[in-house]
């Protein structure tokens, strides 16, 4: 979908209407799992939110604002995130 699809108006309705990217932020979140010991362990479902957004950020970085890309959709999608967005790259997927 993120590298094969040329069909921009059904990247925007799918990026829109799976709120992919705030899942994300959401799962981020809650990236741990607290033991009955306190012993706090990664959640197993994160390698897949890590390598989804990893997908994600690098195109969002490839088609950035001024890029030679026409294809904003990813990029204006990501932005219309916010701010949980880039903390979310700042902390977690950093």
């Amino acid at each position: 979908m993120i590298d094969n699809c040329e069909n921009n108006e059904f990247r925007k309705q799918f990026f829109e209407s799976s709120g992919i990217g705030k899942a994300l932020v959401e799962m981020g979140d809650n990236a741990q799992y607290v033991m009955g010991s306190t012993r706090k362990i990664r959640n197993g479902y994160m390698n897949l939110v890590v390598t989804i957004a990893n997908k994600l950020q690098k195109k969002y970085t490839e088609n950035g604002a001024g890029s030679a890309n026409e294809d904003q959709t990813l990029y204006q999608y990501l932005d219309s995130v916010g701010e949980e967005w880039r903390v979310f790259v700042d902390k977690e997927l950093a």
